[in-house]
Order: structure tokens, then C-alpha cells, then sequence
């Protein structure tokens, strides 16, 4: 027993050595884990350090001298070329276009109205507004959609002065940084006053005006210091958006936007209720255009258009001010005969007698989508307007090819039936709807292709109903329209959104193109003063719909213009089209292309409470793009629309209330009883491709 026991109390001590050696060991294992993840924290720490420095380093190093804002802009003009080489005109700033003001010379309710709509606390932080951004924040969540920004005045005057080409994605981070650092070094250099001062002469405020005293005599004839507190306003609210803004672009955005800076000026206490009453009605007068950015620049039209695009490549301030050579897409040919045309029209005693004021044309090239000519209305100096892009009207019956592609897409043929005849659907909300053909007659049973080209409603409708407007929107989105309003109601298969007429003629290029999407260009290359290139353009095609199914809708849109409402536009070229006129008359359409070129014709009036005579689009604007075109393709070889790859047999009705078969039956009856039909042929039909 006493053997046992002590075997026992042995067999205690050794498992509580080993124990505790085991407990000896974990300690020591995790002492060196602890050691090396310290080692290992301070090598990353010290990498993050050196880098962060490194990165900062660089920063400062890059950034511009703050006295550049005292150092005047030498002026270098910018020059414009055709695709042929020609010169087309200088870019710059004219000389007188900004005039420098000291503060005193600047009316307080101006630079009252800069801060109560840019930056209400600009006398209270050191250039950066932690309170303004959550503000911003706040209530873009409560909009839904970026309402506000967060930027000082002090970060916008960075931004214009030291980083506006700083734009691609790679360095928007670093340019915000950059920014914040320039503009806290900015409030330590210069007093409020005089960052106030700087930002007021030195930012855009549209149509040329570079500073407050610019945009006072351009948009009023005064100088600043002579502003009602609503003119005043009017200008205070310019530099967030000057291209929609402005009262020469639209007079009522112009409107809005001053009420908003009114408002603000009202809560900030800057002005009474009596000044804030008499402001909001205060009607607004303006110089009118006088000063252009260019000197003797040909085609404006085209060139305002290149200028876009030539500020959102290299930045504003460097096309005014950088010498820079810009090489553009322009055909001089196609661009005088679109000038000339759409002057000779318009203007005519004809289109007079006829209530029509204005008219724009597009000509893009397919292959590329190069911008080979543009119109935007026939009087530049009177109103520089570019319809040609800024304008947004309704397409009309133009829209019908996206609901009949989206029939193609599911499985429907150009051969498919369908009945005009009274109609009313009510959509999933439970709205009515009934459209009505555009002369209130009916042709009963016809075909999709027929449909089109007697540009028919009751079937567009029909259809858009059937195949769902979702989906046609989805079509008109992917082969171009962008930026229209486009609501998936059954009405847009009739135009009811708001399009361009550069996103018009850019979706019929797609499908011209076989289905392949290019982004519209203006800009081939640009080359600054010493000839380096600055900016080449990079062609970016995709496919964006189906070859097969763009190819029946160009065997259909030949129908149009072969024994449709298009004939006016036929030419001596292979051709398609469709036209387009609103209901009430205040829009008329023909957007048509060869294997080439697309085009569209646009007519009507800013004015959109003007109605034309019962305009429509298969009268003038067909007869404008055939007058054109005809010149354009004079010289082309005869080249032929791609066939279709496969026609799809007609199984299918679009029609939800009858068969094919039962709408074939129908026909066959009133053939054999003598009775005329017109389902889809006519003097000029081509046969289905096979």
C-alpha cells in the first residue's frame, strides 16, 4: 500500500511539472507570437508612414504656387481645323471679357447672394465645411439623387484655378486631397475677403463670362456694381450649371434658379420679405448676345459643339487660354449644303406661312460615329441655342422602329398581323388610354411592316402594350437615346418622351450599323501649342443588338421611304427612315440613313406653345434630308443594306385578341369577296428577304 501510495504521489508531481512546463511553453509560443505580430505592426507601420509621406510629399510637390491668382493669364487662341485640314476660326477669351473689380467695388448683395447659395458659412470655417458636407449629404438622401455638393467657395476657386483638368477617375482622389490641402494653405495666405474677391473675377458664369463684371454686361448691359438684388441673384446662381442655367439657354431653368438664390438670400436675412416679394417678380431683361469665346469662328453651330466637348477633354481654362490646335470631324461639304438647306427652308415664305420658326440637322457617320455635320437653327448671332443637342423635344411617330424591335426580339416577323381598328388599353395601374390614328380612320388587318410604314398608332400601341414599354425603352436606351426622358408608359411607342436630335440620329446610326454603338465625336485630336498631342480620340464600339434583328427593321424602314409616309425622302442612294410629328403639331421629324450616314431633320419652335399648320414629319423634314442627302451621297458608290440573316416566319399575331391564322382567314375573305385590303403591299413592295 505505502508503495502504491508513493507511486501515486509521483504520478501527482510529474503531471503537475509537465503541466506546468506546457503552461511554460504556451506562454513563451504566445509571448513570440505577440513579439513578432509587434515586429511585423511596426515594419507595416513604418511602410504606411513612408508611403503616406511619400505620398504627400508628392502632393505638395505637384501643386501649383498660390500666386498664380495674381499673376495674369497670358492669352494663347485656340484654332479649329476640318477633317481636310481647312481652319475653321480661333477659340479665346476676348480681350475686355473679364474685368478685375476690388472687393469695394463689388455690390454686397452680390457677393451676399454668392455666399447665401455657394457656401452660407464661408466667414466661419478655414476653407473646408465638415457642417456643409453633412448638410449636402443629408439632403441628397433626402432627394434621392445628388442635390448638393459639399465644396466651399474656397474649394470651387481651387478646383477653377489649379485643378480643372484634373478629371480622369485615376486622379479624382488625389485631386480632392490636393484640394483640401491647397485650400486650407489658401485661408492662411489671404483673408476671406480676398479668396471672395478672387473666386467672384475669376469664375465662370456662361456665354463667355469669365468674373462678375463680364457677366453683368453680358447678361444685363451694366456692370455689377449697378445689379437689382434679382439680377444679382440671377448671376449668383449661374456658376453650378452656366450651360442650363443660363437665361439665354433657358429663360425658365434661369428663372427657377434665381428664385432658389432669392430664397436662400431670404433665410440667411441678407434681404427682407419686401426685397425677397419684389425680387421674385421682377421680370428679366436681358442685353442679349453680344460676345462669342471665339473670334470669326465658321459653322458656330458645329463649333459650340466641339467647344463642349473640347472643355470636358482639356478643361476650360486651358481652351481658352492654351494655344491648343483642335482637329475636328467636320465635313465642309455636308456642313455647307445642311446650312444652306435648312436656311433656305426655314426662312422661306412657305415654312412662314406655315408657323414654322426653327430647324436643326445632324449628320453622323455610322462606321465611327463621327459628327460630319451639324445645324442647330438658322440664325447663330441671334441666338446661339444649339437645338441640334441642347434642344429636347418629342420624337413623335420617329419612336415607332424601338417598340417594333422589341417585337422582333421576341420572336414576332415584319409579317406578324395586327389590327387598326378603336382601341383602349388600361394599363397595370388601372389607367385608360386610347390613342387614335393620326387622320381618325382605320385600315383593319395589316402587317408589322405595313404598320411602319404607314406610321399607324393603334398597332404601334398595340404592340408596345404586348411586348411591354419597358422594354422598348430598354431598346432606345441601348442603342443611343441616353439622356432623353424616356417613362415605360404604352403612350412612348407614340413619342410621348423627350429626345435630342443628335441622340436620335445616333440610335438610327446603331441600327444602320448592324447593331454596333459608337459615342458620338467631334474631336479627332487636339495638339497644344508646340504641336504635341494632347488628346487622341479612341474609337469604343459595341455591340448593342443583334444583327439579325436590326437588319429586318432596316428592310422595314425601307418600306417606309419606298411606299410610306417617307417618299419625300427618297434619294438616288440606298436609304431608310422613319418620320416623326407630334399630335398637337409642335414637332416634326424625318430621321433616315444610308449604309453610310445617318441624318436627322428636326423643324419647329422654341416656342412650344406654337403649333405648326399640320406639319408633319413625311412633308419639309423629308424634303430637307432628301435635299441634303442627295448632295451628300452624290458621290458614293452604290453600296446595299447587309439582307437579313433570317426572316422569321409569321406564326405569330400581335394582335392579343386574334390568331395569325384568324386574321389570315379574315383577309382571305375579303379577297374573295372583292373587298380592297392594304396589309403590306404596294406599287414599290420588295418581297420578304429570304
Amino acid at each position: 500500500m505505502i508503495i502504491i501510495s508513493g507511486i501515486e504521489i509521483a504520478s501527482s508531481m510529474l503531471r503537475k511539472i509537465a503541466e506546468l512546463k506546457s503552461f511554460k511553453k504556451i506562454v513563451l509560443i504566445t509571448s513570440r507570437i505577440i513579439g513578432w505580430l509587434t515586429w511585423f505592426g511596426l515594419f507595416i507601420g513604418t511602410l504606411l508612414l513612408a508611403f503616406l509621406v511619400g505620398f504627400f510629399s508628392q502632393i505638395v510637390q505637384e501643386m501649383p504656387l498660390l500666386d498664380k491668382l495674381a499673376v495674369p493669364e497670358p492669352v494663347q487662341a485656340s484654332q479649329l481645323y476640318s477633317i481636310d485640314g481647312t481652319f475653321l476660326g480661333n477659340v479665346y477669351a476676348e480681350e475686355g471679357n473679364r474685368t478685375i473689380l476690388a472687393y469695394d467695388q463689388i455690390p454686397t448683395h452680390l457677393k451676399q447672394a454668392i455666399i447665401a447659395v455657394e457656401d452660407r458659412d464661408f466667414y466661419k470655417h478655414s476653407g473646408i465645411d465638415p457642417r456643409g458636407i453633412i448638410r449636402a449629404f443629408k439632403k441628397n438622401i433626402e432627394e434621392g439623387q445628388i442635390k448638393q455638393g459639399g465644396s466651399t467657395i474656397t474649394q470651387q476657386l481651387v478646383r477653377r484655378v489649379f485643378l480643372e483638368k484634373e478629371t480622369d477617375t485615376s486622379t479624382k482622389i488625389m485631386r480632392k486631397i490636393k484640394e483640401i490641402i491647397i485650400a486650407l494653405k489658401l485661408e492662411k495666405n489671404y483673408s476671406k475677403d480676398e479668396i471672395l474677391t478672387f473666386y467672384l473675377n475669376e469664375i465662370f458664369f456662361g456665354s463667355n463670362s469669365y468674373g462678375i463684371e463680364a457677366a453683368s454686361r453680358n447678361y444685363f448691359g451694366k456692370s455689377a456694381k449697378d445689379l437689382t438684388i434679382a439680377e444679382a441673384a440671377l448671376i449668383a446662381g449661374l456658376p453650378q450649371k452656366p450651360s442650363v442655367f443660363s437665361p439665354y439657354v433657358s429663360l425658365e431653368e434661369s428663372k427657377k434658379r434665381r428664385n432658389t438664390v432669392l430664397k436662400a438670400m431670404l433665410d440667411e436675412k441678407y434681404i427682407s420679405q419686401e426685397d425677397y416679394e419684389l425680387a421674385i417678380i421682377e421680370d428679366i431683361k436681358l442685353a442679349g448676345i453680344k460676345g462669342r469665346g471665339y473670334k470669326d469662328l465658321k459653322h458656330p453651330y458645329f463649333g459650340t459643339f466641339v467647344l463642349d466637348q473640347a472643355k470636358q477633354i482639356v478643361g476650360q481654362r486651358e481652351l481658352f487660354f492654351g494655344g491648343l490646335r483642335i482637329y475636328t470631324t467636320l465635313d465642309l461639304k455636308a456642313q455647307k449644303i445642311s446650312e444652306e438647306k435648312v436656311k433656305e427652308y426655314v426662312l422661306g415664305k412657305e415654312f412662314k406661312n406655315a408657323k414654322i420658326s426653327q430647324g436643326a440637322f445632324v449628320l453622323l457617320d455610322n462606321e465611327t460615329g463621327a459628327v460630319k455635320a451639324m445645324v442647330g437653327g438658322v440664325d447663330f448671332e441671334t441666338n446661339e441655342f444649339n437645338r441640334a443637342w441642347q434642344a429636347k423635344r418629342q420624337p413623335g411617330s420617329s419612336f415607332k422602329p424601338f417598340v417594333y424591335l422589341a417585337a422582333l426580339e421576341e420572336g414576332y416577323s415584319p409579317s406578324s398581323y395586327i389590327v387598326d381598328e378603336p382601341t383602349t388599353i388600361r394599363d397595370e395601374w388601372g389607367e385608360v388610354y386610347t390613342p387614335h390614328n393620326y387622320d381618325n380612320t382605320y385600315y383593319g388587318v395589316m402587317t408589322m411592316k405595313r404598320a411602319l410604314e404607314l406610321s399607324r398608332n393603334i398597332p404601334a400601341v398595340k404592340t408596345c402594350d404586348l411586348v411591354g414599354p419597358e422594354n422598348v425603352v430598354r431598346w432606345a436606351r441601348n442603342l443611343g437615346i441616353h439622356e432623353g426622358t424616356l417613362d415605360p408608359y404604352v403612350s412612348i411607342a407614340l413619342g410621348s418622351g423627350s429626345v435630342s436630335p443628335l441622340e436620335m440620329a445616333n440610335a438610327f446610326s446603331s441600327i444602320a450599323n448592324d447593331g454596333i454603338y459608337n459615342e458620338p465625336f467631334a474631336i479627332r485630336f487636339i495638339t497644344d501649342s508646340k504641336g504635341e498631342v494632347v488628346y487622341q480620340h479612341a474609337p469604343n464600339p459595341r455591340r448593342v443588338a443583334p444583327k439579325n434583328i436590326v437588319r429586318l427593321m432596316t428592310y422595314m424602314l425601307k418600306g417606309v421611304v419606298l411606299q410610306g409616309t417617307g417618299t419625300r425622302a427618297r434619294i438616288n442612294h440606298e436609304c431608310a427612315g422613319k418620320t416623326g410629328t407630334t399630335n398637337d403639331f409642335r414637332d416634326a421629324w424625318f430621321i433616315g440613313y444610308t449604309p453610310e450616314y445617318a441624318a436627322v431633320v428636326w423643324v419647329g419652335n422654341d416656342d412650344e406653345s406654337v403649333h405648326m399648320k399640320r406639319v408633319t414629319g413625311g412633308k419639309y423634314p423629308a424634303k430637307i434630308w432628301h435635299d441634303i442627302m442627295q448632295v451628300v451621297t452624290k458621290d458614293l458608290p452604290d453600296k446595299k443594306f447587309e439582307s437579313p440573316i433570317k426572316y422569321p416566319p409569321p406564326t405569330m399575331s400581335l394582335d392579343r385578341q386574334y390568331s395569325q391564322a384568324q386574321l389570315q382567314e379574315t383577309i382571305d375573305q375579303k379577297t374573295k369577296e372583292g373587298e380592297k385590303t392594304d396589309v403590306g403591299s404596294g406599287e414599290n413592295a420588295e418581297e420578304p428577304p429570304q
